[in-house]
């Protein structure tokens, strides 16, 4: 006699179980498996022709990443966990920028890690970091004069 299970079936024996339910059969066993089977016929794959690709290069020869640290506490560091901070890379022959970035430090990182950026040469650069900070628009009130913020 079969029974048909509504929600699931555990099937246990020596240490090994499967278990059939509505996310699919799970087989567990602590030793080697082995699928057996001589009903079911595996045939050979289709052969495909896929064109090999080549990746681009980058037409730069020098690169570079910065690591920034940040701090949990303000007097660590001016960046903050949680902040919004820009950060600008300057040239530090021509003050021409190199790179900028907006990073969100919403991560409990202890570093903030830019983008890497190419240049065509080697040169010194210059960071600087920026970070949003609340401010307080203040303005003049029209009839009484006093000023609202």
């Amino acid at each position: 006699m079969f029974e048909i299970a509504k929600k699931r079936v555990k099937m246990m024996a020596g240490g090994s179980q499967i278990v059939i339910n509505a996310q699919g059969i799970t087989i567990t066993t602590p030793g080697k498996t082995e699928f057996k089977a001589g009903q079911h016929i595996f045939q050979e794959g289709e052969k495909a022709i896929e064109p090999v690709r080549i990746l681009p290069t980058l037409p730069h020869d020098y690169s570079r990443k910065f690591y920034i640290p940040t701090a949990m506490e303000p007097t660590e560091s001016n960046i903050q966990i949680g902040q919004v901070t820009h950060i600008l890379g300057l040239n530090a022959g021509d003050f021409q920028p190199i790179f900028f970035e907006r990073l969100d430090t919403k991560n409990s990182a202890q570093q903030i890690e830019t983008n890497r950026f190419y240049t065509d040469q080697s040169v010194d650069a210059i960071v600087h970091v920026f970070v949003d900070l609340d401010v307080m628009n203040i303005h003049e009130d029209d009839e009484g004069g006093e000023a609202s913020g």
